[in-house]
């Protein structure tokens, strides 16, 4: 996978999830965390992957929802499921989530925004996207994988 990228414009995200999707071998759910500071492109980031998967419907942040699930039109993946996680104070606070139940689904794909608030209740094995702001409208996106 490509430690690097240069996203100018939203599609530009379609290169990221693609090396995702051929990293992501395993017969586990798929987890990306979207870590960067506000407007750096986490929630535009969750769009392309919508879009990406046949999900016509509004992707928005769900920041006072906390989490939102989309049906996907793919042989492999069943839900997006999007958490913005900017909102939680406690890693207390995620038990209503049931993200074990959510990442025990083998056909989920979950992207989690402001990880760093639930980061202990995250499995051991997920993708990181750090997105930074460049120049203007341009991002630098790092793409890790912990586990």
């Amino acid at each position: 996978m490509k430690a690097e990228y240069t996203i100018e414009k939203p599609e530009d995200f379609r290169e990221i999830i693609d090396d995702l999707l051929l990293e992501h071998q395993s017969e586990e759910s798929l987890v990306i965390t979207l870590t960067g500071d506000l407007g750096a492109g986490k929630t535009a980031f969750a769009k392309e992957l919508a879009a990406y998967f046949g999900v016509t419907e509004p992707v928005t942040s769900p920041t006072f929802t906390i989490m939102k699930k989309y049906q996907l039109e793919s042989e492999k993946f069943s839900e997006l499921i999007h958490i913005d996680a900017y909102r939680i104070e406690s890693e207390d606070e995620v038990g209503p989530l049931d993200l074990d139940s959510l990442v025990g689904e083998k056909r989920n794909i979950i992207a989690i925004e402001w990880p760093e608030r639930i980061l202990s209740t995250l499995p051991a094995n997920f993708y990181n996207l750090t997105l930074k702001i460049t120049e203007g409208d341009t991002r630098l996106v790092t793409a890790s994988r912990n586990n």
